[in-house]
């Protein structure tokens, strides 16, 4: 399982330490913040998501490329940890685009294989 604050290829080697405090500090803020709020939890909220290659439109409040699916910038492996360990960071509007497109994608793909079974136990061609 990798860690928000694993290196990147060609990363120096204090950039792991400062992205896992760093993210160990936004952590313990917003738990603070849940017990005794001081701050509205866009203040939590990364404000650029064009830094990541794929990430959500502007229309889903990230920066990303017009036209891309949030979907598919949960497969960028730094946008994926950032969902993963420090979820207040991302707008709750692209996290639930990015979990209705993991379950559109998954239902696309289930009820294909169910057709070809279908056409399989029938004596079709399953292709």
């Amino acid at each position: 399982s990798s860690s928000l604050g694993e290196a990147d290829s060609g990363g120096s080697s204090s950039a792991p330490a400062l992205a896992r405090a760093l993210a160990r500090l936004l952590l313990h803020l917003h738990g603070r913040n849940v017990r005794r709020r001081f701050a509205d939890d866009e203040a939590f909220h990364f404000k650029d998501f064009g830094a990541l290659p794929n990430g959500p439109s502007h229309a889903d409040g990230g920066g990303g490329a017009a036209g891309a699916r949030p979907v598919d910038a949960f497969r960028d492996p730094r946008f994926g940890r950032v969902l993963r360990e420090l979820p207040m960071c991302v707008p709750f509007a692209v996290r639930y685009s990015v979990f209705q497109g993991l379950v559109d994608d998954d239902k696309a793909r289930t009820q294909d294989e169910e057709a070809a079974m279908r056409s399989v136990a029938m004596g079709g061609s399953a292709g």
